[in-house]
This record gives structure tokens, sequence and C-alpha cells, in this order.
């Protein structure tokens, strides 16, 4: 007979410590109206997630925005990686980031002042700060309290130096950036390691000789004994997909050594080296291992709110699997070729781009809550860090907002504004539909976008 769980179910490593794996929702966590069970025995509704996307340099593509308008719109060349989900999300078009060209006397490298202006509703303070904090972490410290991460900022991409604002997105305050996992291997660590979130160095994951799941194999069958067919169907698929992630970062995993690793394919774990822009620690491989690791984390409860990062303009990302020759300035340097090659080659990249954002939403797509999906109890946030690429133009930055926000954004559509909408405006919907009560937002964030709300 199947028993109820509480949300917080678990599973813990037989004698280890160091191994506790959550549970994506499964039926056996949910009343007869699709509630929550909690361990007092309380039903709660699913709690909605918010997640921002950054990618960098602009689009500079002709074939970017869709034509037409509202539901009857045609589906752009660009975007045509996300065609399949048509229904989850909608293109927002003709946002003014104006806030992006403010204090210019500070640094007058618009790609700086692009990555903070991505989700604060502000620019530059300093030259190691930003004016305001960024929306994913004004929710988080408002909501995000009750789990192991309040927040899990993730990024493909290294950073030049700590406290570079072009090369953060998340801010807790104006002067406090939280850094973000970009290692693979790390990450898995801290979403199956120690609820504290705190890796222990004498004992992490990365030192066991056996996979992780020798040290589950008794609470798995416990669990199955409690939960109905369905349950453990979907159990043995999340189970088998973390089986799959592990193989993949086994060659560090079992890497065990005080000594420099040699002959790891730098996808799959360890920093990223500064020194390689290309197929390797910055490849779309790496990028979708991260984006599996956020997304388990939120599914399985460990955290409701995150950003990820492509990359920033100063990774100078190359693109050699689309046939692209490296240049000097790499992904950056493209954007600004204006030659019929240079938008080619910028409408390759971005349509790439396009494709990890749609990976994202895929696997949010395919994670079942009850009689709904986890990317319909959630917010998604893309933006690029301006609009056109090669003029750092700020006036059409483009915004995609997917999830569907538990039934409150209405998808499939291509809403175009009128010119000088504030592109901050969009943050104040998101603040509403997770049941916050914020009047403004940043320096023109005033009122929130009409059209978008169900």
């Amino acid at each position: 007979m199947t028993q109820r769980l509480p949300r917080r179910t678990v599973l813990r490593g037989l004698g280890l410590s160091g191994i506790c794996v959550g549970l994506p929702i499964l039926d056996a966590m949910l009343d007869g109206n699709g509630a929550l069970v909690s361990r007092a025995g309380a039903a709660t509704q699913v709690p909605l997630n918010f997640l921002t996307f950054f990618m960098p340099c602009g689009t500079n593509a002709p074939e970017f925005w869709p034509t037409g308008e509202g539901e009857n719109y045609t589906m752009s060349r660009c975007l045509q990686p996300l065609a399949h989900l048509k229904n989850e999300f909608a293109i927002l078009q003709r946002l003014y980031k104006e806030e992006a060209g403010r204090n210019q006397d500070i640094d007058n490298d618009a790609h700086v002042r692009g990555h903070a202006s991505f989700a604060t509703g502000g620019s530059l303070s300093s030259e190691q700060a930003v004016e305001f904090p960024s929306a994913d972490q004004i929710a988080a410290q408002a909501l995000g309290g009750d789990t192991k991460f309040r927040s899990l900022p993730v990024a493909l991409t290294g950073v030049r130096s700590p406290a570079n604002q072009g090369d953060h997105i998340s801010w807790s305050s104006k002067d406090t950036y939280v850094p973000a996992d970009n290692d693979p291997l790390v990450l898995f660590n801290r979403v199956f390691g120690d609820p504290s979130g705190i890796a222990d160095p004498n004992r992490p994951l990365a030192k066991y000789k056996k996979s992780i799941f020798d040290y589950l194999r008794s609470d798995i069958t416990d669990l199955n004994a409690r939960v109905g067919t369905h349950d453990r169907v979907k159990l043995d698929q999340f189970l088998s997909s973390i089986r799959d992630v592990e193989k993949q970062l086994e060659p560090t995993r079992f890497q065990v050594s005080c000594e420099a690793p040699t002959g790891i394919d730098p996808r799959l774990g360890g920093p990223a080296p500064s020194s390689d822009r290309g197929t390797g620690a910055y490849s779309n491989e790496r990028a979708q291992l991260l984006i599996w690791l956020q997304v388990t984390a939120v599914a399985c409860g460990l955290t409701r709110f995150g950003s990820f990062m492509l990359a920033s303009r100063s990774n100078k990302r190359q693109f050699n699997w689309l046939g692209i020759p490296n240049a000097e300035d790499g992904h950056h340097g493209i954007s600004h070729d204006t030659s019929p090659q240079g938008l080619e080659q910028q409408s390759l990249i971005v349509t790439d781009e396009i494709k990890q954002f749609a990976y994202m939403l895929d696997l949010m797509q395919g994670i079942q809550q009850g009689d709904r999906s986890l990317l319909y109890n959630s917010i998604v946030f893309f933006a690029h860090e301006h609009g056109h690429g090669a003029d750092h133009d700020f006036s059409n930055t483009p915004v995609i907002l997917a999830g569907r926000a538990g039934g409150q954004l209405k998808t499939n559509q291509h809403v175009v504004f009128n010119n000088a909408t504030p592109y901050s405006n969009v943050f104040l919907n998101i603040f509403g539909w997770l049941g916050m009560n914020v009047a403004s937002f940043g320096v023109n964030g005033k009122n929130p976008l009409p059209r978008i709300s169900a």
C-alpha cells in the first residue's frame, strides 16, 4: 500500500553522512488535490521557482526576431531550437535597458555595464560593485530560506577576477556578488553531498571508490516498498539519470591524488582553465552537465532560485564545433563583424546558445510534479547582455520568459512593446507571480508589463 511521504524525504548513504540525495516530487508526496504533504501532515501548494539565464554579446543576427505578433507569429531561424516548446514561453521585443548606460564614468565598457544591468535594475556603483542586488537574490532572500541552498548560481565559464562586475550576474547586495559554481564535479558534490551544502574536506564524494548508489541501495529498496508503481518508475528514471552524470564524471572522481590530474577531459570536471576557450572547458557538453545539476537541485527541492551564465564577454569563447575558426577575441570579436560572413557566424553562435537554453527547458518540461511539470511551476528569465551586438545597443534587448509561473504567465506569444518600454518592468511581473509585494525595481522598473499575465 502506498504511503504518504513528506516533501523533504531524501536518500542517505549507509554509514556515510556525506551522501544525501534529494528526490523529485513523487505522487506519494501529494494529497488528492495535488498539494504537497509536509512532515506535520499539512498540505501546501507546490512553490514556484525562479531562474535566470544569461547570454553575452547580443544577437547581431538578422534571423533572431520572429515575424508577426501575438499568437500568430513565425519562429525565427535562431529561435528554431525552441520551436517545439512554443506553448511554454513568451518572446518580448523592444524592451529598453536604459539603465545600462548609467555611470559610464566608472567603466565605459558597454559589456561590463551590460552584465551589471542584466538583472539588477541598475548599472555600476564602483569598479567592483553594482547599484542594486539582482532580482534572483531579492527573491531568494525573501523566499528561499527553507531549502538547502538559498540560491544556486552556476556559470559555464570562469571569471577574470574575484570582484569584476563584468563576470557576475548574481548579487546579494550592491557590494556582494554570489559566486557561481563552474565545475561540474564540485557542483555534483554539493548537490548530492552533505545537507549543509558544505563539503567535508576529509570525505568529498570525489574520493569514494564506488558509485554513490552502492551506498544508497538499502534506502532505495526501502523507498520502493513504500510507493506505488508510477513512483517506482519515476524514481528509477531519476536515479538512472544521476548515474549517467556520475559516469561522465568518473574519470575525475576516481583520480584520487595530491598531484595535478592528467589525461582528464576538461569538459567533465576541474576548474575551467583560462587558456581553453574552445571545445574543452567551454563546451556544450560541460554546459549541459552544469544545467542538469542545477535543474536537478531545483526539482529535488534543494533550491528554488538560481542563475545560469553561459559565458561572459571576457571569456572570448570559441565555437570550433560550428566550423567557425578561432577568432582573436572569440565570440566578442565575431559579434562586431558586420560582414556577411560575420553575421552568418553570429547567427550560428546564437542558435547554438539557444540550444542550451532549450536543453534547460526540455529538462524542466520532462520532470513531472503531479499533473504539472517543473517548467509549469517555474519562471525562467532569459536575456542577452544587450541587443544588437555590433553597436552595443540596449534599446531592444532580447527577453524570453519561459515556464507558466503556475499558470500566471501568458505563453505562446510574441509581444512587441512600444519603444522605450523599461526592461526592468518585467521583474515586477515576476515578483508578483512569486507572491512578493515589490513596488519598484532599480531605477526604471515602475510598473509591471501589460499583456504577459494570463
